[in-house]
């Protein structure tokens, strides 16, 4: 059977994250507006509870992989970007409505 290198995916998604990064890091200007955007991301609660179902998500899902023929780190990385997303969902569709 015919195998797809995960190699090509990895690379390209991984462009991509730096790449939006550095966007977001050019519009911030000056120290100060840093040091704002990173005082408002840590005592943003929905943020952090974002940010922990992600991080559930991804701890119980890269394992997962494991359980497979492919135990590739590419494998056990894609799982676990695959549980992140799915504890995303989870926040979203357990997160009380906000007003």
């Amino acid at each position: 059977s015919a195998r797809v290198s995960s190699g090509p995916w990895l690379s390209l998604s991984c462009g991509l994250v730096a790449v939006m990064g550095l966007g977001k890091q050019m519009q911030l200007k000056s120290r100060d507006e840093v040091d704002d955007r990173v005082y408002r991301l840590h005592y943003n609660q929905l943020q952090n509870r974002t940010d922990k179902f992600a991080l559930i998500g991804g701890a119980m899902g890269a394992p997962l992989a494991l359980l497979t023929k492919n135990r590739s780190v590419a494998a056990i990385i894609g799982a676990g970007v695959i549980g992140a997303g799915i504890g995303v969902l989870a926040h979203v569709a357990t997160s009380q409505k906000q007003s």
